[in-house]
C-alpha cells in the first residue's frame, strides 16, 4: 500500500485515538533509559523522546498560527484586495489597498495601509455597516481631510483632523442634518473665526471662538451696526428714560448700550456685555468658580451687595430664565414694539452680592449667589484707554 493509500485511513477517528492513547502512554516513560536514547545536538545532549515531543508541539503550534493569520478572502470585495482579520500577522507588514475585518467578523476599514496600520485614504465601518469615518489616516489615527459620521450615516463634521479630533477648518452639523457651525477647530473645539447657526440653519453670529465658546469680548466697544451685523439672531430691547439694553437669547448674551448723541457719527456704543453662563475662558483655561477666577487673574478689586442698574436686573433675570420677567428682580414694563419693551420701572432696592476683577484690558463683575462659589452671569467691560 503506497503513501497516498494510507492517507483515509489516518484521519479516521479510530486511528487518530488509537495514536494519541499509543504517545500518551509514552509520556511517562519519557526518561531516558541509556546512552542510545540521547541525541546530541550542538555539544548538548538531549533525550531523544523529550525533543520529538517538543517538535511537534512546534509544529502543530506553528500550523495553527499560519492557518489563524492568512487572510480571508470575500466575495464581496472587489477583486485584488486581500481581506484580514483585524489581528491578522501578514496585516502587519502588508502596503496598499485592503479591507479588514473586525473581531465579530463584519467589514471594519476598507482603505490603504502601511506597516499594518491605516495610513492614507479610507473608510471606517460600525458594526452594523454605518460609516463612522471617511477621509485621511496616519497610523490609524484621522489625519488630514475627512468627514464623521452620527449613527445612521448622518454627517456631523467635514474638514480637518488631526489625531482624530477636529482641527483646522470645518463644517460641524446637528443630529438632524442642519449645520450647526462652520469656521476653525482645535482639538475638537471651537477655535479661532467662524459662523454659529441656530437650528433652523438661519446664521445668527459671526466672530471669533475659543473652547468651543464665543469670545465675548471683542463685542465690547463696537457700535449698534457693528453689532447688528455681527449678530443676526433673534433680540428683545428694554429701554428705560436713562438706560438701554438688548437681549440676544441664541447666544446667552445681553449687551448693554449708551446714547451717542455726543459721539462724532451720533451711533449707540455697547460698554458693556452680560455673558449667561456659569463658566468663564480667561487664560485658555474654563473657570466656574470666583477662588478659580482669583487664581487666573489675581484678587477681586471690589466685592459686596450692590444695587442693581436696569440692565443688571435685565440680565440677572434672563440668566435665571425668568424670560416674562415674571421673578427674579421685579420689573414693570409696557410693550413699544413686538421686540420692544419700556422699562417704567423696577425693584431698585434689589441686593446682589458681586465681585469686580481688573485685568490688563477689561473689567469683569460677576453676579453670585453665595460668597466665594460660584457665579450665574457676568459682566464684561472693555476699559477705557
Amino acid at each position: 500500500m503506497d503513501c497516498f493509500s494510507r492517507i483515509p485511513n489516518r484521519l479516521k477517528p479510530s486511528y487518530i485515538r488509537e495514536k494519541c492513547r499509543e504517545y500518551g502512554s509514552c509520556l511517562p516513560h519519557i526518561r531516558p533509559g541509556g546512552k542510545a536514547d540521547y541525541m546530541v545536538i550542538g555539544g548538548w545532549m538531549i533525550a531523544r523522546r523529550l525533543a520529538v515531543l517538543a517538535l511537534a508541539f512546534l509544529g502543530l503550534g506553528s500550523l495553527w498560527v499560519i492557518f489563524a493569520c492568512l487572510p480571508a478572502r470575500s466575495d464581496t470585495v472587489t477583486d485584488g484586495v486581500s481581506v484580514y482579520r483585524y489581528n491578522a500577522l501578514p496585516l502587519r507588514f502588508k502596503s496598499g489597498q485592503v479591507a479588514i475585518l473586525g473581531r465579530s467578523g463584519y467589514l471594519a476599514y476598507e482603505g490603504e495601509v502601511e506597516g499594518g496600520a491605516a495610513n492614507g485614504n479610507g473608510v471606517l465601518y460600525a458594526p452594523g455597516g454605518d460609516l463612522v469615518y471617511r477621509g485621511g489616516f496616519s497610523q490609524n489615527q484621522y489625519s488630514g481631510s475627512g468627514e464623521r459620521y452620527y449613527p445612521g450615516n448622518i454627517l456631523w463634521y467635514t474638514g480637518d483632523f488631526m489625531e482624530n479630533q477636529f482641527d483646522g477648518e470645518g463644517t460641524l452639523y446637528r443630529e438632524n442634518g442642519v449645520i450647526e457651525y462652520e469656521g476653525g477647530f482645535s482639538k475638537g473645539q471651537k477655535e479661532g473665526h467662524g459662523i454659529l447657526y441656530n437650528g433652523s440653519g438661519k446664521q445668527i453670529y459671526e466672530g471669533s471662538f475659543q473652547k468651543d465658546r464665543i469670545v465675548y469680548e471683542e463685542m465690547a466697544g463696537r457700535s449698534a451696526s457693528e453689532m447688528a451685523s455681527l449678530y443676526t439672531g433673534r433680540r428683545m430691547a428694554y429701554t428705560s428714560d436713562r438706560e438701554y439694553c438688548v437681549f440676544l437669547p441664541e447666544i446667552s448674551a445681553v449687551y448693554r448700550a449708551y446714547n451717542g448723541e455726543e459721539t462724532v457719527d451720533g451711533e449707540w456704543t455697547v460698554d458693556g456685555i452680560y455673558v449667561l453662563s456659569q463658566s468663564i475662558c480667561l487664560g485658555g483655561s474654563l473657570l466656574e468658580n470666583i477662588p478659580q477666577v482669583s487664581g487666573a487673574v489675581g484678587p477681586a478689586v471690589y466685592e459686596g451687595n450692590t444695587r442693581l442698574t436696569m440692565p443688571d436686573a435685565v440680565a440677572v433675570n434672563r440668566a435665571g430664565g425668568q424670560e416674562d420677567m415674571g421673578g427674579g428682580v421685579r420689573m414693570e414694563m409696557t410693550p413699544l414694539f413686538e421686540d420692544c419693551m419700556q422699562v417704567t420701572g423696577y425693584d431698585k432696592e434689589y441686593l446682589m452680592y458681586l465681585y469686580r476683577f481688573d485685568t490688563a484690558d477689561y473689567l469683569y463683575t460677576f453676579f453670585c449667589t453665595e460668597k466665594n462659589g460660584g457665579f450665574f452671569c457676568y459682566l464684561i467691560e472693555e476699559k477705557e484707554i
